[in-house]
């Protein structure tokens, strides 16, 4: 057999190959389907017909779902393009928003989130989005619907990556903030040794370490409450019927989101004493972050990427 005829075979080999994944991928999909009783079950209807207990179908309904995801490619790996809001009309008057203070973005949070939207779009011609999901707080919704323009995909709101609820803080400026008994507190620890504080905030509960340093907030939102839906969203993401996502969150969701993600190394503080790399001190606005999610399992691709707005 000489080159020519070599080649050719193994050209026809890879083809045969490939075909043969296809035709599996359809008989396995199709398989599937009629599992689920429908052409196009919604993904929940799915997650029930292959892991209802008690089901006689739950084993083989497994076997198909996965060989569906496996011979589809990718192997149910996802990317997740996090995006914080466009500047905010509280960040405009040197205000802390949180979720209380809920107002939508400024004239040039509108340009960032314009040009963000123009940007994704050359990404989405060559490999396109499944669907944009923004918090239920004003600014990330009309962030979300200004990039969406140029996308046109599912639009979804959810609660669960809303900002960090600062309690007392919200709707003032650091001034205004300063003149409560609970902000005079919080400035005042920037004269104590912080490593005194880190060791106390490690050891104690955020009430007892509050209470301690006379900032506590029964109105802010706790770690642990933090935590519960961080964990509930990365629960959303993985059921999600979507490989290509855009989350328009906030910039202090965002830093809790990277504690818990990294909680063998740190755990989350709202007062700057655990140790973050320099990298993740924050996001600016419309900057993209870029994870791969794969079975809850997440890895930092870029992080805070401004590029774009250049």
């Amino acid at each position: 057999m000489n080159i020519m005829q070599k080649n050719l075979m193994s050209k026809y080999i890879s083809i045969s190959i490939i075909m043969d994944y296809k035709y599996k991928y359809y008989k396995y999909k199709r398989k599937y389907l009629q599992l689920a009783g429908s052409k196009n079950p919604s993904h929940s209807l799915l997650i029930h017909i292959s892991g209802a207990q008690g089901s006689g179908k739950t084993t083989i309904g497994n076997k198909y779902k996965q060989k569906y995801i496996e011979l589809k490619g990718g192997n149910g790996v996802k990317e997740i393009y996090f995006i914080r809001h466009g500047q905010s009309i509280a960040q405009e008057e040197g205000k802390s928003a949180g979720q209380s203070y809920n107002v939508s973005i400024s004239n040039f949070g509108k340009k960032q989130a314009n040009v963000t939207g123009k940007y994704l779009l050359k990404i989405h011609k060559k490999n396109k989005f499944d669907i944009i999901i923004s918090s239920k707080l004003k600014r990330a919704i009309k962030t979300a619907e200004i990039i969406n323009d140029s996308l046109n995909l599912k639009f979804i709101k959810t609660e669960l990556i809303n900002e960090l609820n600062q309690g007392i803080k919200e709707g003032k400026t650091n001034k205004e903030f300063s003149e409560t008994k609970i902000g005079f507190n919080y400035y005042k620890m920037k004269n104590i040794d912080p490593l005194n504080m880190a060791l106390d905030n490690f050891e104690l509960s955020q009430k007892d370490f509050e209470k301690k340093y006379g900032v506590f907030d029964a109105k802010k939102e706790t770690y642990e409450q933090i935590n519960n839906r961080i964990d509930k969203f990365i629960k959303y993401l993985d059921e999600l019927n979507a490989n290509k996502i855009i989350v328009v969150t906030h910039g202090g969701f965002m830093l809790a989101f990277m504690s818990y993600l990294n909680k063998s190394l740190m755990r989350f503080d709202q007062y700057a004493l655990s140790y973050i790399p320099n990298y993740l001190s924050g996001m600016k606005n419309c900057s993209i972050s870029l994870f791969k999610m794969n079975k809850n399992k997440f890895k930092l691709i870029l992080w805070g990427s401004e590029w774009h707005l250049q």
